[in-house]
């Protein structure tokens, strides 16, 4: 009897599927509680429900991250932020002792707000003015409020974290973002 059940759902396409596994898994099936029939057609929709939730799990975490990321990604809201020198590499015209690289580093704060001005703190000396990014990030442009001539820098990377960029006399300089009373 078992024998001509097995083959008579060998044709049928739906339960064909299910029909992989060894004799003993088919027959438990087929004469368990519920019966094959019921059994296999619970199992199909169950792993079918179970692959369309997760696809469309998936497409909306994907829609949300890319929705999110293009936000926090542009240039403009990334910079805005207070930031701390971590780094600070003078360019070969200008040598200076390490005890001087690191006083540079351990006081030079710099924040730059959304509207568009910035403040900036180092040895002895506070400028303020305003500022400008490029659409593609990669060039700053500094107004200071007592000079008439700009200041530019070449960034060189730019994420919410850390900044990193040569300024116009050939400095290099690495920033990294902290929130609060952390400077």
């Amino acid at each position: 009897m078992t024998s001509l059940l097995l083959s008579y759902f060998r044709h049928v396409p739906i339960l064909r599927k299910f029909m992989t596994g060894s004799r003993k898994r088919f027959e438990v099936y087929l004469l368990g509680e519920k019966g094959f029939v019921s059994g296999i057609a619970n199992k199909y929709r169950m792993n079918m429900k179970c692959v369309a939730f997760g696809l469309v799990g998936i497409m909306y975490g994907l829609l949300c991250t890319g929705c999110a990321t293009d936000h926090a990604q542009s240039p403009e809201k990334m910079i805005v932020n207070t930031w701390k020198l971590t780094e600070f590499t003078p360019a070969p015209q200008f040598p200076m002792p390490d005890s001087v690289k690191q006083e540079i580093i351990a006081r030079t704060v710099i924040e730059f707000t959304a509207g568009k001005a910035f403040t900036q703190t180092g040895i002895g000396r506070t400028h303020t003015g305003s500022y400008e990014i490029s659409k593609d990030g990669t060039r700053i442009t500094y107004y200071h409020d007592r000079k008439d001539v700009a200041f530019t820098e070449t960034v060189l990377e730019l994420t919410p974290r850390r900044m990193s960029v040569v300024d116009q006399n050939g400095n290099r300089m690495v920033r990294t973002a902290f929130k609060g009373d952390e400077h």
